[in-house]
């Protein structure tokens, strides 16, 4: 059985920091960033073409410039160890919260933002961390969570973020009969891991990106992960995959997954908040 890597992505990381304004710059209204977002345009016109239908399909009428919220759980099913990491993320304000259980069994919660990753705060079993090293150790920690976590689900999303370089691979059709149109995406140094390649693999019958491929190196010659985008569902404006297929006896797949319009400030409370009968 193979392991499941802990991919730690460029592309969000510099994509979301980038796009990301702080909240008192975001914009005032859905209307609005639907202005603020305007179509990209790729140099390459086949992944322009792929691209275009891709957002039409998951996010008709501006759907994700219109996303102000998003949550989800992320969960690694796997004998022995399973995993599970609580996310939501102010996708205008660029803030991010982070909940989950350490390896001693303590719990976590951090709330930051990309604005400012180290200026965020953090929580063990919901009592504030104040001491300056270990609150930038599980800072850090929850960025980097936050990172790739979201990458596994909102990858679709991020082709046109800064840094990201995309080629068209042609049609190919794999072992299993089902064939795809391929597009490449690379990055530039930017992030935690830029030498990361991705090969996205969209079903040209539904538009949607149904199978990726993951290099830990641009120059490896086979990738190190292969998996299904499956169980496409609407939320709200947008449409996620929830279940990541494993071989093996692994498992990723997401759970209390919701994406709105409107966003709850109550929702990026600290436990002690939370606690008292918040969010």
């Amino acid at each position: 059985m193979r392991t499941l890597p802990v991919l730690f992505v460029s592309v969000l990381s510099a994509g979301l920091a980038a796009g990301c304004a702080p909240s008192d710059e975001a914009p005032a209204s859905a209307e609005a960033a639907a202005v603020q977002a305007p179509a990209f345009s790729f140099d390459d016109p086949d992944v322009q073409r792929i691209y275009t239908r891709m957002m039409q399909v998951m996010a008709p009428d501006d759907g994700w410039a219109r996303t102000r919220y998003v949550q989800f759980d992320w969960i690694v099913n796997r004998p022995g160890a399973p995993i599970r990491r609580s996310h939501r993320y102010d996708v205008w304000g660029g803030r991010y919260r982070v909940e989950f259980d350490l390896r001693d069994g303590s719990r976590f919660v951090a709330v930051s933002s990309f604005a400012d990753p180290s200026a965020g705060r953090a929580w063990i079993d919901g009592e504030e961390v104040t001491d300056p090293e270990r609150l930038a150790e599980l800072l850090d920690m929850a960025n980097g969570a936050f990172i790739n976590d979201s990458y596994w689900i909102l990858m679709p999303y991020k082709w046109a973020d800064p840094g990201v370089h995309t080629r068209y691979l042609g049609e190919v059709t794999h072992e299993d009969g089902r064939t795809f149109e391929a597009v490449e995406l690379t990055f530039d140094s930017v992030g935690r891991t830029p030498q990361n390649k991705y090969h996205a693999f969209v079903n040209p019958e539904t538009g949607l990106m149904e199978r990726w491929y993951h290099f830990r190196n641009a120059d490896d010659p086979e990738p190190s992960v292969r998996t299904d985008w499956s169980d496409w569902q609407r939320f709200g404006p947008i449409m996620l995959s929830t279940d990541r297929p494993w071989e093996g006896q692994s498992r990723i797949y997401f759970e209390n997954v919701r994406a709105d319009t409107v966003l709850d400030e109550a929702l990026f409370a600290g436990p002690e908040a939370e606690g008292a009968g918040g969010a």
